[in-house]
């Protein structure tokens, strides 16, 4: 058993080595399967533009929840004493939140990117 998980690891570093060598890995797993591992732009591209999409509703989101928490906010400061707002209005803070640090890693990659 321990000389084939040795062998098996010998594979791994072989492919490892052939990976760095020539960008994609073919070599013999067990069973006689080939592992074939490629990288492309394209496949560069689709994730970075995957990550912009999701940037995108990131911040639409953050735009929506800080309209609603100004509504309901000013409601209750306007002598409303409607409980569900004034609940809406606390919760609101904690996706607001979370949303604000997802924004600020989004401007301080773009600043990034521009320098």
């Amino acid at each position: 058993m321990y000389e084939r998980h040795r062998n098996h690891f010998r594979q791994i570093l072989a492919t490892t080595e052939q990976t760095f060598k020539y960008g994609c890995a073919y070599g013999p797993l067990t069973g006689g399967e080939v592992l074939i591992t490629t990288v492309t732009t394209t496949t560069v591209l689709s994730a970075a533009a995957m990550g912009a999409g999701l940037g995108v509703v990131a911040v639409i989101a953050l735009i929506i929840l800080l309209i609603a928490k100004e509504l309901s906010t000013a409601e209750v400061e306007g002598g409303g004493n409607n409980e569900k707002l004034r609940n809406l209005a606390s919760i609101l803070t904690i996706p607001i939140a979370s949303l604000m640090l997802v924004f600020m890693v989004i401007v301080a990659t773009k600043i990034w990117e521009v320098l």
